[in-house]
């Protein structure tokens, strides 16, 4: 269950980062969702998911050195997606957005009270966007908790 209190720690982290940050494409107001995993699928073409950012496990590593501390880390991707008009500026939005994350995610550092950011923040936007959809994403790792080995009991 690490790995997904993990997530769903992040998932409470980026919501709250995105209080009050609202998202304006055709005229409407809209709030960014934020999704613990992959985003719903779709139920009619009105049902339209984006913005959105999906928080999702890619890999776990165990560290097992005998001579050192165990542990473990978790890799995560947080892909954000927005809608724009077609203008020469609507790259900004998937811009902002993503950055306002990463420099939250930067500002705490520890979630939780036991998930350590750890190593370093890599953002990647897509050379090629589908528009008026953009994408783009951060990876990010986490320190997790890993199970104390069991170790032979020693006769007396």
């Amino acid at each position: 269950m690490t790995p997904a209190n993990l997530i769903l720690a992040l998932q409470e982290h980026i919501q709250s980062l995105l209080k009050g940050y609202f998202y304006e494409y055709e005229g409407k107001i809209l709030p960014v969702k934020v999704f613990a995993g992959w985003a719903p699928e779709r139920t009619s073409a009105e049902a339209d998911i984006l913005p959105c950012i999906c928080v999702l496990p890619t890999k776990i590593e165990d560290i097992i050195d005998n001579n050192q501390e165990n542990g473990a880390i978790c890799t995560v991707h947080i892909l954000v997606g927005t809608k724009e008009n077609l203008s020469t500026d609507s790259w900004l939005a998937i811009v902002n957005l993503i950055e306002h994350i990463r420099q939250g995610l930067l500002k705490k550092q520890i979630l939780a009270r036991k998930f350590a950011l750890r190593g370093k923040i890599i953002t990647e936007f897509d050379e090629v966007q589908a528009r008026p959809l953009y994408y783009a994403g951060l990876t990010v790792q986490y320190n997790i908790a890993q199970p104390v080995p069991e170790r032979p009991e020693r006769s007396r």
